[in-house]
């Protein structure tokens, strides 16, 4: 079944390449993430103690990756790229850093660092450094006003990286290095490693030779930033010398491919089997809404499924998350259940593209918003259905507000 999902799911992304010409799409962010981690874990991870994607739970990841394929090309039937609009839309690139403010957005982008590293003196002035190793830190810094202040520089970021690499001026990869500092220091991971994926993905697409040599160093960058999260909190407590070296290792592996180990939970326990797929997608596209009644009234309209924690090994791991295929699948399997599960995958992706093709439409503007998009929404599809919490949804609006606070062309004193 591996080398079936494998076919069909290379497939996919080649067609989607020769159709748009475009390395960086909804599809190829999509897909690749799961072409990479099923045969890794099937292959070689079981070996050190997790459980096996089973053979169903390939089948569903497969069926949902060819409807939302299906779903993609809907949406690619009335636009046709050639490659010599790519080239020349890939040559224009390289004056937009002239109608942005760059200097002011590089002050601004310091300007919020400093409050945030005020605030995180503040909290090791009240509470102690051991208070950084507690629950009650974890996600504290993106919290509150100063946590929305935070999460205004996430879409200027990835720009003032992009400009380095152009310029080679180290003030900006200071900046850009402080904001993904502050962010490991939420100890909440997704937001400093979604930052480091946002960068690479928006690099990589305005900037196609990027492409290659940054894959390989956000790998890097990401397992070592995984990795000294959990290093740096068995440091405060002083308990580093009680670690062994492969809790690291399967840790890391737990937060990369638990959630489709925990698909196979579908087909024994079941997980939410009064909810079909409209049910789950509605939960998710009404995420802000929720977030918002729940603070001001505590109520939710459509609450997220409740997803157990389970084994995923048998080395001591635990999860308790779906991917965002698992999550959408139903938890009443009738034939009428799968045939919409089917339906919606199909409208979704038809959706995304739809998104995307608009977003590349517009001329002369950076792609932060639409490389947002594709880091939350479908690059981290693998890793789970994290977007039914608030902050990627509000880095989103960030992302199409904040830089054209600094467009020359708009009428913003900044």
């Amino acid at each position: 079944m591996i080398y079936i999902f494998l076919i069909i799911g290379i497939a996919i992304v080649y067609i989607d390449y020769w159709i748009n010409r475009r390395i960086i799409s909804v599809i190829s962010v999509l897909t690749i993430p799961y072409l990479v981690i099923v045969p890794l874990n099937n292959w070689y991870a079981v070996k050190f103690g997790f459980y096996s994607i089973e053979n169903k739970t390939i089948l569903m990841l497969m069926l949902a990756l060819v409807c939302f394929f299906i779903g993609n090309m809907f949406a690619n039937m009335k636009r046709r790229v050639s490659k010599t609009k790519v080239i020349i839309d890939y040559e224009q690139n390289h004056t937009k850093f002239e109608l942005y403010k760059m200097k002011n957005m590089l002050v601004y982008v310091y300007a919020v660092e400093f409050t945030g590293i005020c605030r995180l003196l503040s909290i090791i002035a009240d509470e102690g450094v051991h208070y950084l190793s507690t629950s009650d830190f974890e996600g504290l810094l993106i919290q509150g006003i100063w946590g929305h202040l935070l999460l205004t520089a996430y879409p200027l970021v990835p720009i003032l990286f992009y400009y380095y690499t152009e310029s080679k001026k180290q003030s900006y990869l200071i900046a850009s290095l402080l904001y993904i500092g502050l962010l490991f220091f939420t100890f909440v991971k997704y937001h400093s490693i979604g930052a480091i994926v946002l960068i690479f993905l928006f690099v990589a697409f305005e900037n196609r030779k990027y492409i290659k040599r940054g894959a390989v160093l956000v790998t890097l960058v990401t397992i070592v930033a995984f990795i000294s999260n959990y290093f740096i909190t068995f440091l405060i407590r002083g308990t580093t010398a009680k670690v062994q070296r492969s809790y690291y290792f399967r840790h890391l592996w737990n937060y990369i491919a638990g959630s489709l180990i925990h698909d196979n939970t579908i087909w024994s326990t079941g997980v939410g089997e009064n909810q079909d797929t409209l049910y789950r997608l509605v939960s998710v596209v009404l995420t802000p809404v929720n977030v918002v009644l729940s603070k001001i009234a505590g109520i939710r309209l459509v609450p997220p499924v409740s997803i157990p924690y389970v084994w995923v090994g048998n080395n001591g791991e635990k999860g308790n998350v779906l991917d965002a295929i698992g999550y959408l699948f139903p938890g009443r399997m009738t034939i009428g259940n799968i045939f919409l599960f089917g339906i919606i995958l199909v409208f979704v992706g038809w959706l995304f593209g739809a998104i995307y093709n608009h977003a590349i439409r517009v001329k002369g503007h950076f792609a932060v918003g639409i490389c947002a998009f594709l880091t939350f929404f479908c690059f981290f599809s693998f890793f789970g259905t994290f977007y039914i919490h608030l902050p990627p949804w509000e880095i989103i609006f960030w992302c199409f507000l904040m830089p054209r606070v600094f467009d020359k062309r708009v009428k913003i004193i900044v």
